[in-house]
């Protein structure tokens, strides 16, 4: 989320070291265990008396907090260590994603576990999740960045995959003969909420390349969501016997 990659800019000793968090960080090192993770953001002894601390020490280890001040003048750190405003075509960009993850969290809670197909559901989408990060922190990282060795931009896989979901999740739908209407289940309800934050975020990634590269793997996979949450959409409201909600168009003269 961009407050959180606006702490990370100003960490003493960047992003992407053992024990500092970056987007693909998986939190293991020499130090850790299961019940003993390595901490995200450790003191830097040796950083510039200067510099501001984000950090207390709770029980012998480091509390980051929320806030940091240094966005205050209305900037923001990108992953690069440069600053824009936050209303830069790259901050929208990612703060529309990381809108989409929380949509997707609300989808995710109205997942019932013990309902077969919406156990599937939760699984793809925790893992959709998982990918807005990797595109939020790819999006704070412009290309030639020294920190983009750190971070996994979308590739060809990622698009392979989203289309594999796509197929699997319509495969059990009803043939498309109407526009549908977002409505039905509550479940499907949030997902084609999901579905419309999807396109909006689609267009700000849009935006954005057309005044600097974005990679084209990223806007595929993108455009591949929206139509995965809206095959999940329908299939929603099948699996609990709704049908698809119809158009009815206006007769023109009625």
């Amino acid at each position: 989320p961009p407050e959180i990659q606006e702490i990370v800019a100003n960490v003493p000793g960047g992003i992407g070291t053992p024990g500092v968090w970056s987007p693909n960080n998986d939190h293991q090192g020499p130090t850790s265990s299961p019940d003993h993770p390595p901490l995200p953001f450790p003191p830097q002894p040796d950083a510039d008396p200067a510099t501001p601390r984000h950090f207390q020490l709770t029980q012998g280890r480091p509390r980051m907090k929320l806030y940091t001040r240094t966005g205050d003048d209305g900037t923001t750190g990108l992953f690069s260590g440069a600053r824009v405003s936050k209303d830069h075509p790259r901050i929208e960009a990612y703060g529309t994603i990381d809108e989409l993850n929380a949509v997707l969290g609300l989808v995710l809670s109205a997942c019932d576990p013990a309902h077969t197909f919406e156990k599937r559901l939760h699984a793809i989408v925790g893992a959709i999740q998982s990918r807005l990060f990797d595109i939020g922190a790819d999006l704070a990282t412009p290309e030639g960045a020294k920190q983009q060795s750190k971070i996994h931009r979308i590739d060809t896989a990622d698009v392979a995959e989203s289309e594999k979901w796509i197929d699997e999740i319509d495969s059990a739908n009803p043939p498309l003969t109407t526009f549908v209407m977002p409505a039905g289940t509550e479940l499907a309800a949030r997902l084609h909420l999901a579905r419309t934050v999807c396109r909006r975020a689609e267009r700000t990634i849009i935006s954005l390349g057309s005044i600097e590269p974005v990679g084209e793997p990223l806007m595929r996979y993108v455009n591949r969501l929206s139509d995965l949450f809206f095959a999940m959409a329908r299939r929603a409201n099948h699996e609990r016997g709704h049908a698809d909600v119809a158009w009815i168009p206006k007769q023109s003269g009625g």
